[in-house]
């Protein structure tokens, strides 16, 4: 949260030095004899944006120095293990410290083959024939020429919109 803050102040500071700069370089680049008054006035602007950029970094810092006093600190006591029973018998426990040590990686075996794919054997599936014979299909003729709805004889295979078009109509004819 408070790293964003930071950057966000950066990313202000540097688009304001930028946004100065490339007012002054234009100035420069391009004066006639009225260019006094326009130079004044941006170096004018430039002080005042740089005054505000001060407030902002002196902000961010005083934002990110009261953020570092509201982190808890890492805790450096031990945890004590109390017995189980309820009658104290023997000495008090010992404290276990709070890390562990991690176990050391184990080097990957290289020499071991990857297994190759088996092929699954087919297993048969009986086919159970049914009472009822399916028939094949019938071609329903069409009939040469025009079709109703269809003026110029033409069967469409596109329907869609193409390039420059704002209705459907297919392969581009209207029908």
């Amino acid at each position: 949260m408070n790293s964003n803050k930071l950057l966000i102040g950066v990313a202000v500071l540097a688009g304001l030095f930028f946004i100065v700069g490339g007012a002054l370089v234009y100035l420069g680049n391009n004066r006639d004899d009225g260019s006094t008054e326009a130079a004044t006035a941006v170096a004018d602007a430039s002080a005042q944006e740089t005054a505000v950029a001060q407030e902002i970094a002196t902000g961010i810092a005083a934002t990110i120095a009261a953020a570092a006093t509201d982190i808890p600190l890492i805790p450096t006591e031990t945890a004590v293990i109390l017995p189980t029973n309820t009658v104290n018998s023997g000495p008090p426990a010992t404290p276990t410290p709070l890390a562990t040590a991690l176990p050391t990686n184990t080097p990957i075996p290289t020499d071991t083959p990857i297994p190759t794919n088996t092929a699954i054997p087919p297993t048969a599936v009986p086919i159970v024939p049914t009472n009822t014979p399916i028939p094949p299909p019938t071609a329903t003729p069409v009939p040469a020429g025009p079709q109703p709805g269809n003026q110029n004889g033409l069967i469409a295979t596109y329907f869609g919109l193409q390039p420059g078009r704002s209705e459907f109509r297919p392969n581009g004819k209207i029908w």
